[in-house]
């Protein structure tokens, strides 16, 4: 990340995915990375590129900040547009990855997310967060967030009903 870079796109851009699921509709915008954010260096792009850029957090979970399966954290901005059972996510140490990561990264909304990560909560034990663990090594093996566009027959950015 460039030091210092300015984060008002990007935080356009997290109200836009945040309120896109509030319209009644529940038919929000996929929650992926801002393409071309302008705040990632070319090395960042290729340490994001090859997940490298996840290995810092391999530190915070030596040290017992993070949990390996877990939600996501996210930032301030994120927390403060919470609905009142969304904060039920606070509880949980945030992970390196989690059932989000690997059940429907490509095609959830902002609060379907959220909504995985709290069945993760309700649903945690040992077994699952194997699995979760395994699902995510394959998917980096398999090319990371690229797969989830190839095998939704999505492009990135692309707007579809998801099929249920």
């Amino acid at each position: 990340m460039v030091a210092g870079g300015d984060d008002k796109e990007y935080m356009l851009y997290l109200a836009r995915l945040i309120e896109s699921d509030r319209d009644g509709v529940k038919n929000g915008l996929p929650y992926r990375k801002l393409e071309g954010d302008p705040r990632v260096t070319r090395v960042g792009r290729v340490l994001r590129l090859l997940y490298l850029d996840e290995l810092p957090q391999l530190w915070n979970v030596v040290k017992g900040d993070m949990s390996l399966v877990g939600p996501r954290p996210h930032v301030q901005f994120e927390v403060s547009h919470y609905a009142p059972h969304q904060r039920r996510r606070l509880a949980a140490r945030p992970g390196c990855t989690g059932l989000w990561q690997v059940e429907g990264k490509a095609d959830c909304s902002f609060d379907q997310l959220i909504d995985l990560d709290l069945e993760y909560i309700d649903r945690w034990s040992l077994l699952l967060d194997l699995k979760i663990i395994a699902k995510t090594a394959l998917l980096m093996l398999r090319g990371g967030e690229a797969v989830w566009a190839r095998t939704t027959k999505r492009l990135p950015g692309e707007r579809t009903p998801r099929q249920d």
